[in-house]
């Protein structure tokens, strides 16, 4: 049986309001005691700019949030709070290849950690639609308008109905589990 855990989190403030973010956890196990690995929601987690302090913090708060219960990250997030300067080499490379390699491990199928196409300055967890064709294209992902004959199918479904809204389901012998849905 598959489950999606959510929950919501204090993202701080922007423009004087407090910002919210859901995030999810997905487990498609049957026999996990412990719940499953805490997932990124999609939408931005920073906009309108790149100053590397920005970021990293943006990046880090990010991380924390989503690694709070694994510690994966733990060392990771301890460097990047105890940086001092942000105009070094140590803090680029913290930035880009550290954080958003960790990041990237919290993606949802099918999305990613990076830039907004078309905003370059709007970073957060997007979906990937070129892996998404490619994989309708290589057949690793079904692409249907109805779910309704999916009686004995497994594997990962992806729904488009007649608004053009998108859901990605798993499927396990036609029991659905939605994994993301965006409008």
């Amino acid at each position: 049986m598959a489950t999606v855990v959510c929950t919501i989190g204090n993202k701080g403030r922007k423009n004087g309001s407090i910002q919210a973010r859901w995030f999810c956890r997905l487990d498609l196990s049957t026999n996990k005691s412990k719940g499953g690995i805490m997932k990124a929601a999609i939408g931005s987690i920073s906009e309108g700019t790149l100053r590397t302090e920005d970021l990293i913090v943006a990046f880090t708060e990010e991380l924390a949030e989503l690694d709070r219960e694994e510690g994966t990250y733990r060392r990771l997030i301890a460097e990047a709070n105890s940086l001092k300067d942000y105009d070094t080499e140590e803090a680029s490379m913290l930035l880009n290849e550290d954080l958003f390699d960790a990041l990237n491990d919290y993606a949802l199928p099918y999305t990613y950690f990076g830039t907004h196409e078309g905003d370059g300055s709007d970073f957060g967890f997007w979906v990937n639609w070129r892996q998404i064709e490619d994989s309708i294209y290589d057949e690793d992902l079904l692409k249907v308008n109805d779910l309704n004959d999916l009686d004995d199918y497994t594997g990962d479904v992806l729904e488009i109905n007649d608004h053009g809204n998108v859901t990605l389901w798993h499927c396990d012998n036609g029991k659905l589990t939605e994994i993301w849905a965006v409008v």
